[in-house]
């Protein structure tokens, strides 16, 4: 089967894989994954002995997938590439050039085992809506494999001066984008915190803000601004939903003291460690830690030339830069870049304490790794992602 393949079908089974159990028990115990209509149906101990290794079968009007004896995992998140502003300034001019870039990085990230993309597009008066026009084009022809969340963001000011009293043209542009069917989030830069909120509410939309790029203590970071106003207008996570309010970067809460940490964060915060990694150091408090959600972000530009698209490699990064050496703390840098990093964009808001293993009633939402019979495996060596099912299709990856 050919890279990119689809099986269509209401019945799947993967058949013969290990589960990311924290029991060892169940952790060795092969099983099968029944799915009817894209829904996890049953899951019982495996019922024949592995054999050729993602071997797909019809029978019965079933797709049935033969594990091998790898382990299934739930899929992972990546964030969409951010551009200098000498580089967006041509994109207007060259569209064909600016797809097959996004459209490489789709696949690409695809292949890497992300079945959701939440991607920044710019809206501004420099690129207009080119930007908007090119990721609407992506979600319509990746729906089916992979779901790709569009966020009209800001990334330069909406007020054209300090003291203008109204914001300006980028406003505009930016309060139309959301008309087009296909936008679910608005952003921003740090500024324009008020009018992003505003905007959030009045078209039912995620909020996502990059604030806080800096690692300097006698600055007070704006992710406080943001919940004062956040508190002030009502918002949390009661009277939201599903809409969530989602910080990127804040690279100054990986200094807060364990008593800051415990002020009730009405937010999502999902850490850039590609990008932060390479534009600042982060010096060692109390040697307390909190992981945050982990997506992939910045992919080959000025802010992050370095790295892959594979998340799960991530959580082997993570592994260093939090110094961990034990099994419960490697299992909370899985979850970082799997289910945490999905919750933290509003996908699968039922989020618990440990759900890396699949349940009846879930998606068929899967990455089937072949290389691997241990999560831990997963988090300390990444191999290579065998077969990845997301919900209408079957994708062979091409490897590493």
């Amino acid at each position: 089967m050919a890279g990119g393949d689809t099986i269509p079908g209401k019945c799947l089974c993967f058949r013969n894989v290990h589960s990311a159990y924290e029991d060892a028990t169940l952790a060795k115990q092969l099983w099968d994954v029944h799915c009817t209509n894209d829904i996890v149906e049953r899951i019982t101990p495996a019922s024949a002995d592995p054999f050729n290794m993602g071997l797909v079968v019809s029978a019965d009007n079933c797709t049935v997938i033969e594990g091998g004896g790898g382990i299934l995992l739930p899929p992972s998140l990546e964030e969409a590439l951010h551009v200098t502003s000498k580089a967006k300034a041509r994109f207007p001019e060259h569209r064909a050039n600016l797809y097959a870039r996004a459209s490489r990085l789709v696949r690409e990230s695809v292949e890497a085992g992300v079945t959701i993309v939440r991607a920044y597009v710019e809206i501004d008066r420099v690129v207009g809506m080119v930007c908007l026009e090119t990721a609407l084009r992506l979600k319509s022809e990746w729906e089916g494999i992979c779901e790709i969340q569009t966020a009209a963001f800001a990334q330069e000011a909406l007020f054209t001066s300090a003291d203008a009293e109204a914001p300006g043209e980028n406003f505009e542009l930016l309060a139309k984008a959301l008309d087009h069917p296909g936008v679910s989030v608005v952003g921003s830069a740090p500024w324009n915190i008020a009018e992003i909120l505003a905007l959030s509410k009045a078209s039912n939309l995620h909020a996502h803000f990059h604030m806080d790029y800096n690692l300097d203590a006698g600055v007070e970071p704006m992710v406080w601004e943001l919940i004062q106003q956040m508190r002030e207008t009502g918002r949390s996570r009661a009277t939201t939903g599903h809409k969530r309010v989602t910080v990127g970067h804040a690279t100054p809460l990986g200094m807060f003291s364990a008593e800051e940490w415990t002020t009730c964060f009405p937010l999502e915060l999902v850490s850039l460690p590609q990008s932060d990694l390479y534009t600042m150091g982060r010096p060692c408090e109390d040697g307390t830690r909190t992981v945050p959600s982990g997506p992939v972000n910045n992919i080959e530009n000025a802010f992050t030339p370095q790295g892959y698209l594979d998340p799960l490699t991530l959580a082997s990064l993570g592994v260093s830069v939090f110094q961990v050496a034990a099994e419960p703390e490697w299992r909370e840098l899985l979850h970082s870049v799997t289910v945490v990093a999905k919750a933290a964009i509003g996908c699968d808001s039922e989020n618990t304490d440990d759900n890396l293993t699949p349940r009846i009633g879930d998606l068929a939402d899967f990455v089937l790794i072949h290389e691997a019979s241990r999560w831990r495996t997963v988090v300390l060596s990444p191999p290579s992602i065998g077969l990845l099912f997301w919900v209408g299709g079957l994708l062979r990856r091409a490897g590493h």
